[in-house]
Formats: structure tokens, C-alpha cells, sequence
């Protein structure tokens, strides 16, 4: 089976993890020989967990011009395709 790319929320949401779990690794305490050291954690905003309904992005943003100049483009080869059926049918059929 095809594996499935990530989104570029997906993504984000993997680099807000990541760095987490960095900070968790750098907050926690370093034991020396002599004494406890805590290493403080840089401080990054993270989006809370559970956003409310009405701050939630869209899933899938898009451009209006490419899928017009997309849509296009496909309309412009189906035509062609079919334009060069109907040729090939009535020169097959003349013969």
C-alpha cells in the first residue's frame, strides 16, 4: 500500500511535538557529583491541545487560481482526447 504524505498541519503539529519533547529533555535535572543542577527550559508558545471550534484552521487550504488554471488544463485534454477519438472513428470509418 502507498504510504500517505503529511499535511502541512500535520507537519506543524510534528515539529510542535518535537519541540516539546525537547524541552521536556532539557528541563529535566542534571545530576552532578556534588549537587542537583535544574537546566531551565526555553519557553515556547505551544497552541493548546484542544482548540475551540471557532479558532480551528481549515484542513485543506488551496489557491482559487490553480485549481481554475488545473481545471482548465483538464477540460483543454479531455477535449483533445475525445476531438482525436472522434477523427480516428470517422477515418477507420471511411476505410
Amino acid at each position: 500500500m502507498a504510504r500517505k504524505r503529511k499535511t502541512r498541519q500535520e507537519k506543524k503539529i510534528a515539529e510542535l511535538r518535537r519541540k516539546l519533547a525537547a524541552q521536556k529533555r532539557r528541563s529535566r535535572k542534571v545530576f552532578g557529583p556534588e549537587r542537583t543542577i535544574q537546566v531551565p527550559a526555553e519557553k515556547t508558545k505551544l497552541p493548546p491541545q484542544t482548540p475551540s471550534i471557532k479558532k480551528r484552521l481549515p484542513l485543506q487550504t488551496f489557491d482559487k487560481k490553480a485549481v481554475k488554471k488545473d481545471l482548465l488544463k483538464t477540460l483543454i485534454l479531455s477535449i483533445l482526447a475525445i476531438s482525436l477519438e472522434l477523427v480516428v472513428y470517422f477515418i477507420l470509418k471511411q476505410a
